[in-house]
């Protein structure tokens, strides 16, 4: 058993020879609340220090027990429940790391349909005409699809499979802070955005761009902006594990990408940049209304549908330029 305790009370009786000793508390004090986290414990310990009484929590089958004096539990119940009723909506966090959201799995489903439009590409090679990337048309003639459609095709086999790879090294992290619909979505209407910045910045000039990389960027941009919102709310080991995590990906992204293209100039470095403008912008967006609000990340499905149902209207938009 481990125990911490703050303004110590009377030490625990002996347990003597006891088989089951289990949990004891020092004497006149009564369970509080179990946590799952010591930091959770000693965070609502902080309420009962701030009453000028003390506090004792003891460690027993993973759970941080919380116990305090048996004389003022109930007062110490009732100012906890004013505490928890004020902070709906703006809890001390702001993105949570959840380990069991570090899923590929979702996003092995993505990389499964960049695949099969690529084929769709390699098949129907005049799908590029009318899906691509094009400041014209984009801007003078309206095809608002194509800045959504261009992030799933790609120039070649290597080029798919790097942005692919890069994906999943950043989605993964993204879908541990957001959840995987959410991240989803910013990925898609951060890299849309994107390339309508891209068209918008070329624009009279002729530019055509694709590839999801600008998506790509858009996550990295997200996770920026939740390092830095990150860091006032959880503290040092919460965002230094998102910085290195974004350092190497970055040095890994920028290796791969100088190595995807016998021709470096051909690298949309400004459709890259606005990806993750895009995405940065979300991402504090995000970070805004879940500290306000609350609701970032209650429901993945939402957010995922929304996303399929953007690229699916796009596509069938497209396809009637084609018929």
């Amino acid at each position: 058993m481990n125990n911490g305790l703050i303004r110590p009370p009377p030490e625990p009786p002996d347990s003597g020879d006891d088989e089951s000793p289990g949990l004891q508390a020092p004497e006149g004090y009564a369970l509080l609340a179990s946590f799952p986290s010591a930091k959770a414990a000693h965070e609502h310990g902080l309420i009962v220090l701030a009453m000028q009484l003390a506090y004792w929590i003891g460690h027993q089958e993973g759970a941080y027990h919380l116990f305090v004096p048996e004389a003022d539990l109930e007062r110490i119940k009732d100012q906890i429940g004013r505490y928890e009723k004020e902070s709906v909506g703006r809890r001390r966090y702001v993105f949570e790391w959840r380990e069991e959201q570090f899923s590929l799995k979702p996003l092995f489903v993505v990389c499964v349909l960049l695949c099969v439009f690529s084929i769709l590409q390699f098949i129907f090679p005049k799908i590029d005409n009318a899906a691509i990337n094009d400041a014209h048309a984009v801007i003078r003639d309206h095809e608002w699809w194509r800045v959504i459609t261009a992030l799933t095709l790609h120039d070649g086999i290597f080029h798919l499979l790097i942005n692919c790879f890069v994906f999943l090294l950043y989605g993964a992290i993204a879908n541990a802070l957001f959840g995987w619909g959410w991240m989803l979505l910013f990925s898609i209407l951060g890299g849309a955005v994107g390339n309508f910045l891209t068209a918008w910045t070329y624009y009279p000039a002729t530019h055509y761009s694709l590839g999801a990389s600008t998506a790509v960027y858009a996550v990295i941009g997200l996770l920026c902006s939740a390092m830095l919102v990150a860091r006032r709310a959880n503290g040092e080991a919460f965002w230094k594990k998102i910085v290195i995590a974004i350092a190497a990906a970055m040095a890994g992204l920028v290796i791969t990408g100088a190595a995807s293209s016998s021709a470096p100039e051909n690298i949309d470095h400004l459709a890259h940049w606005m990806g993750f403008l895009s995405g940065f912008t979300l991402g504090l967006g995000a970070g805004l209304v879940k500290r306000w609000r609350g609701v970032l990340g209650r429901n993945q499905k939402i957010p995922a549908l929304i996303a399929f149902a953007l690229l699916a209207i796009a596509w069938l938009r497209c396809m009637r330029e084609l018929v």
